[in-house]
């Protein structure tokens, strides 16, 4: 048997220079609980054994060259059975249940020169899987088990005529699309599925998914921008940097970079093993698809890859499909009310829908002839999955308090959330600032300055009336000529903030002012407001509120702070970092605190390589924030605790953040203190990894009236257990998880309509005294720490600052802002 499925990403296993787990406290700490789990135990038959043979091929074919490994390999199917009966070929190792022997076998194929060569690499057992921790020796079969069961599970998906999203191990059921169909738009249900390996064996992971598909196919978009002067302009506008779906092959998504208006699908020659086609005979010959429009341009998508000049693929209008919501239903209430149905599902429904594929995943043929179901490919594998998910015990960090003003605490409630309905901490005085507005918007202008002078009151926050500057154009460069003629004329009269009111949202404008306010000298801190948002009457007292506070931070004040940590010295020092990517530039921001209730930010931004995410810079980049650390607290309190949190890189990332950045920062450290001969402190460096699929159910036992009283039941209710999504502040470091690893999963925050996603947090250097309690909770606390947001969110809240500030960098400024602006929230 052939596979023809992609092969996976590199895993990877146990760095032995990480640390371990710190022992677990003999008496619990905090409320525990038992919840469900999307994971599913996977059994394999005791007398199976998978054997995996490396492959490689005399005239040597580069492991790369997957397409040419497998032509020759399905060339001699007749003699491949012979050696092995039934196997999967993946391009550089096949798995079979048929011991070969320990012989290199060599089997020639349809090019006499050309000879494929096998040799045994491992044998797979049920041992194997079960003694993960003895077989951490060899990660190389390990990482060969996971990828093996993970194709097996690729197999089930496809048996069952489910659609694969590219290499994102996603499967679409095009079959089920819903229609929505005020914007001509279909559903795709789906789902993701992952083999996790730990200490108690292979565990299989399933999430509902789901994905978004136009129905107007893209090139009708074009033909109605054809219509306009500027066509190949608003044609780039519409296309760029949105995602694409081809309605051939394997449905990949691709990004689109460009289009190319001087080629069509007849005129773009290419090469191929048969010789030079256009793409109009390729679709024929390949898909058996025929391209009606002949003279349609083609979307561009430039593959970029690690250490390999960068390659233009083209695609042909007609038959692709932008994925995603368009920008004209965005917003708009009924419609996202509606795709939420669809997108946004409860734990109880999303269980529903995992338990539906597991009983797909029982279906076997009825009939010798037919093809293979998951049943039977499981029963000639030898594999078996448990229906029932696995449970487990998880901790409730210690309960969170905020301190606002008056040294008022406040114990956030259960659900994480807090609102704030009294003087802030630090509430500043807005005595001077522009409010800068087209002229025909006086009374809603009038109107948003008297609710913000309303709300101002509670907060204790001092708001004068601005300096109203009315303007006689809807262009951002009338605000920009605007503020620069004020601040000619009133040289002495600095603004602490500028408000903009822009008549709509537009990216450009947008970009403009901000990389106007941001890179000027002196800077000028700016808020931008778009007019709807203050047209909402039902909500404008609290979107006023909203706005308020976030102008009190930006200019320096203090909203609230967190109570400190138990086992946390109060000179600690947090570090957030994270990376955001626009086009071909990447940005790293970093967020450091330098006051002892991590409320203050001095944030650096630094421009990443092409195609990175590693800062071989960071070293450099935590000597400033210590510098700066010292220095603001009068050069003489240092910190005794740095903590470390690393966003925005992978799991096959972490050795190289190890190699690169970990011991960079190590070493600036060392020598920042010994220059100002202190003791070195303690550092702990952890990776936040947002982007996971394990999902945590609680349990809701329900009583529900029945009309009629069950057998052996109370009479006249029926007893009835629902899932929910548990209180924030779930902590989980069980057999789930990989115990010889100093990590944990944490779900800070409260999913209302949706089901909550945990955070895997894996310190992966740590020399401080801190106990693994101290630092969970630390790591739960300062999740509550970010001021746009009264309640938890989904990471620590330094590496929010640092993706915010990123982000705004990368897609609208585009360079480094003046550095008087660092220790401001001018990002928010």
């Amino acid at each position: 048997m052939e596979s023809s499925l992609e092969e996976m990403k590199d895993l990877s296993f146990s760095n032995p220079r990480f640390p371990r787990l710190p022992p677990l406290p003999t008496t619990p700490t905090g409320a525990t609980m038992r919840l469900t789990t999307n994971l599913f135990r996977i059994n394999l038959k005791t007398s199976n054994y998978v054997y995996v043979y490396s492959v490689d091929f005399k005239e040597s074919i580069p492991n790369d060259n997957t397409v040419l490994r497998k032509k020759y390999i399905r060339e001699a199917k007749k003699m491949m059975t012979i050696a092995f009966n039934k196997y999967i070929f993946t391009g550089s190792n096949l798995f079979s249940t048929h011991d070969a022997g320990d012989e290199i076998i060599e089997i020639p194929t349809s090019e006499p020169q050309v000879k494929a060569i096998f040799k045994k690499a491992h044998v797979i057992s049920l041992n194997d899987l079960k003694q993960y921790n003895m077989n951490k020796k060899d990660p190389k079969k390990m990482q060969t088990c996971v990828y093996f069961l993970n194709i097996i599970i690729k197999m089930l998906l496809s048996s069952l005529k489910m659609v694969p999203m590219g290499r994102t191990g996603k499967y679409l059921i095009m079959e089920e699309a819903d229609l929505i169909n005020e914007f001509n738009l279909s559903i795709v249900p789906g789902y993701k599925t992952s083999v996790k390996l730990c200490d108690s064996g292979p565990l299989l992971e399933i999430d509902y998914t789901s994905r978004i598909l136009s129905k107007t196919p893209a090139y009708w978009i074009l033909k109605e921008l054809e219509q306009r002067p500027d066509y190949r302009r608003k044609a780039l506008e519409e296309f760029k940097r949105k995602s694409v779906i081809t309605w051939y092959g394997n449905k990949r998504s691709y990004i689109i970079d460009d289009i190319d208006f001087n080629l069509n699908p007849d005129t773009h020659i290419f090469d191929t093993p048969e010789g030079e086609t256009n793409i109009t005979e390729y679709m024929k010959n390949k898909y058996k698809v025929t391209i009606r429009k002949r003279n349609q341009p083609l979307l561009v998508h430039i593959r970029r890859r690690r250490d390999r000049p960068e390659e233009k693929v083209y695609f042909v209008p007609e038959l692709c499909t932008i994925a995603g919501l368009p920008d004209e239903a965005l917003g708009v209430y009924h419609i996202m009310r509606q795709v939420s149905l669809y997108t946004k599902l409860d734990p109880d429904n999303r269980i529903k829908k995992v338990e539906k594929l597991l009983d797909r995943f029982s279906k076997r043929k009825k009939k010798v002839s037919e093809v293979s179901l998951p049943g039977d490919i499981c029963d000639e594998w030898g594999l078996q999955i448990d229906h029932v998910p696995v449970e487990i015990i998880a901790r409730k960090a210690s309960p969170v308090r905020i301190r606002l003003g008056d040294n008022y605490v406040k114990e956030v409630e259960e659900n994480g959330q807090f609102s704030i309905k009294q003087k802030i901490m630090e509430p500043q005085n807005i005595n001077k600032w522009l409010l800068v507005y087209y002229e025909k918007k006086d009374l809603l202008v009038k109107e948003f300055v008297d609710a913000l002078r309303y709300v101002a009151a509670t907060f204790e926050i001092k708001i004068e009336y601005p300096e109203f500057i009315p303007i006689y154009t809807t262009q951002c460069e009338g605000y920009i000529a605007a503020i620069e003629k004020y601040l000619r004329e009133k040289e002495d009269e600095k603004p602490k903030i500028v408000v903009c009111i822009l008549p709509k949202y537009s990216q450009s404008d947008y970009a403009e002012i901000k990389s106007w306010a941001t890179t000027r000298s002196p800077p000028i801190l700016t808020q931008v407001i778009i007019e709807n948002t203050l047209k909402k009457r039902n909500e404008s007292l609290s979107i006023c509120s909203k706005i308020l506070l976030q102008i009190n931070a930006k200019i320096g004040g203090k909203i609230w702070q967190l109570e400190n940590i138990s086992g946390i010295p109060r000179k600690t020092m947090i570090v957030g970092i994270d990376v955001s990517r626009d086009e071909k530039s990447a940005y790293l921001g970093m967020s450091s605190t330098i006051d002892p209730f991590f409320s203050r930010y001095y944030t650096q931004i630094w421009k990443l390589s092409e195609n990175t995410e590693i800062a071989g810079t960071m070293g450099a980049l935590v000597a400033l924030a210590l510098r700066y650390f010292f220095n603001i607290n009068n050069k003489k309190v240092q910190p005794e605790l740095i903590v470390i949190y690393r966003d925005g890189v992978g799991e096959s990332q972490k050795a190289e953040v190890f190699e690169v950045e970990v011991n960079s920062t190590l070493s600036k450290i060392k020598e920042f203190y010994s220059t100002e001969s202190k003791p070195t402190p303690g550092v702990i460096f952890a990776i936040v990894n947002k982007k996971q699929y394990i999902r945590f159910f609680q349990k809701n036992f329900l009583e529900r009236r029945l009309r009629h009283a069950p057998r052996g039941g109370r009479r006249g209710y029926c007893e009835m257990d629902t899932f929910i999504n548990p209180d924030p502040g779930v902590i989980v470091h069980s057999d789930i998880i990989d115990r010889n690893l100093y990590e944990f999963l944490m779900m800070p925050h409260y999913a209302n309509k949706d089901s909550g996603v945990p955070a895997r947090i894996h310190v992966i250097h740590n020399s401080s005294k801190a106990s693994l309690i101290s630092f969970e909770d630390l790591t739960n606390s300062l999740c509550y720490g970010y001021d746009n947001w009264q309640g938890p969110i989904r990471t620590p809240a330094p590496c929010k600052y640092a993706y915010t500030c990123a982000k705004l960098i990368s897609r609208y400024i585009k360079k480094k802002p003046n550095i008087e602006l660092l220790p401001y929230k001018y990002y928010i």
